[in-house]
């Protein structure tokens, strides 16, 4: 038999088994394992020159760069020489976004409009793994007993860079955007950096700039630099913007300007009658992109005067258009000066060219791409089917129904990637006349804008016995 209090004592004991039970569950549930917990913010105190000079108030930035650009992200302020900076990767890198294809990292201290100091370029992996000592090549890094990182920044020193003229005169009075290097991987090398300010060399050619010991960089800086031989004798790039080392003195010995001239064309037709409204482009040789552009016209006498310089390249002559890339109307229409041709340009400052373009020819014929099989004879009045384009390089892969065509032109361009656009045509005898438009995407991996509409003239491949 068992007593009331005998049972009273079971009850309390199964009671508190369960308790306790659920207590830990409910601390499973929670409490988040140590490993998933974010880490927690690391505390730099920042000081310039000596350990207890420290920086007012300041901003920490992260630079990210890549050949598409440099994005910015802002770390931390910086208030009484305190940084607290989150190590919290995941949430970091969500926040701050950098580019997939990100090269480098750099980590930037701003202590006031024109006072900058930078990391030399961190590799992403490195970067990540070690984002508590990213702050390190700053300056002398000590861990304190209290935790935080006592960062002591290397400080400014005055810095003299002289500009003279290759025969050794000094460059007076030029007026010059400085700043320190921070990036031009993009893909047209345009400077992206921290500026340092405006100056005005002095009657020595010398300006003299406060910064730390890293590469600078005067922006928009017009300079020319030797470049062999051309159609002028000398030729020269045009160079903008200049990267100097990490000196504390600098001389920079470059041309200023470069041989220039006014030189006169005429253009004729085979039969001597002046050919006007014919666009006259020019190619030069430069450091950024560009390099190419239209700069004049013929007027009613085929004659058109030209302002050329010992940086041009190339002459090219072009009738009509707009025309798309190809187009065998604007490949007809265009011609390129020979090297010939420019030498007496160059030399005598006076040519006449006489020119025809070449009579309409039989459009390009279609062939089947590496690889392609079908069981079918080729219709030779009909395109459907994939076709590989000898002019431009490309892919048509089309459908016929009647004489209305649809269907896609791709172009392959290396690591730019490939560029697709849509098809509309009509076939005509054994002529299809396509439009391509709508390219996807717009611009390739390299920046470059697609066509928006490429129009050309094509007949299939035409052996109806076997199969190509």
């Amino acid at each position: 038999m068992i007593s009331s209090l005998s049972r009273t004592l079971r009850t309390r004991h199964g009671t508190d088994i369960a308790a306790h039970a659920f207590l830990l569950l409910l601390s499973l549930l929670l409490i988040r394992p140590a490993s998933a917990q974010p880490s927690a913010p690391q505390q730099y105190v920042i000081a310039i020159g000596a350990a207890a000079d420290r920086l007012a108030s300041g901003t920490l930035w992260l630079y990210s760069d890549s050949w598409y650009g440099v994005q910015q992200f802002k770390l931390a302020a910086i208030e009484n020489g305190l940084a607290v900076v989150p190590q919290d990767i995941d949430r970091l890198k969500r926040e701050a976004n950098p580019h997939p294809n990100t090269d480098a990292y750099v980590i930037v201290i701003q202590a006031g409009e024109h006072v900058w100091f930078r990391t030399p370029d961190i590799p992403p992996d490195k970067f990540w793994a070690d984002l508590t000592g990213a702050l390190g090549p700053l300056g002398n890094t000590t861990r304190l007993p209290t935790g935080e990182f006592q960062v002591v920044l290397n400080g400014p020193i005055k810095r003299h860079i002289t500009f003279l003229y290759p025969d050794g005169r000094p460059k007076a009075n030029l007026v010059v955007s400085a700043s320190i290097y921070l990036s031009d991987h993009n893909h047209c090398g345009f400077h992206q950096g921290l500026p340092l300010g405006v100056f005005r060399t002095d009657a020595q050619g010398t300006i003299e700039v406060v910064a730390p010991l890293v590469p600078l960089y005067f922006a928009g800086l017009d300079y020319y630099t030797p470049a062999g031989t051309g159609p002028a004798g000398p030729a020269y790039t045009s160079n903008v913007g200049m990267k100097i080392p990490a000196d504390e003195t600098f001389v920079v010995k470059v041309a200023w300007a470069v041989p220039a001239f006014t030189a006169q064309l005429q253009l004729l037709t085979a039969t001597g009658r002046p050919r006007p409204n014919v666009d006259v482009y020019v190619n030069w040789s430069t450091n950024t992109c560009g390099g190419a552009d239209r700069i004049a016209g013929t007027d009613g006498k085929g004659i058109v005067q030209l302002h050329l310089d010992a940086t041009i390249t190339g002459l090219t002559l072009i009738i009509g258009g707009p025309y798309s890339g190809g187009d065998a109307e604007g490949d007809r229409n265009t011609r390129r000066l020979s090297d010939a041709e420019l030498s007496e340009l160059f030399s005598k400052h006076k040519l006449v060219i006489r020119w025809d373009p070449m009579p309409r020819q039989v459009p390009p014929m279609l062939a089947r791409p590496l690889g392609y099989w079908t069981s079918a004879p080729v219709n030779c009045g009909a395109v459907s089917g994939k076709w590989a384009d000898p002019e431009n390089g490309g892919t048509w892969d089309l459908s016929q129904t009647g004489e209305s065509i649809s269907g896609s032109l791709t172009i392959l361009k290396g690591y730019c990637g490939s560029v697709t656009w849509q098809v509309a045509g009509r076939m005509n005898g054994r002529v299809a006349t396509l439009t391509a438009t709508k390219p996807e995407p717009p611009v390739d991996k390299c920046g470059a804008a697609a066509a928006a509409s490429i129009t050309a003239a094509r007949a299939p491949y035409c052996n109806t016995a076997v199969p190509r």
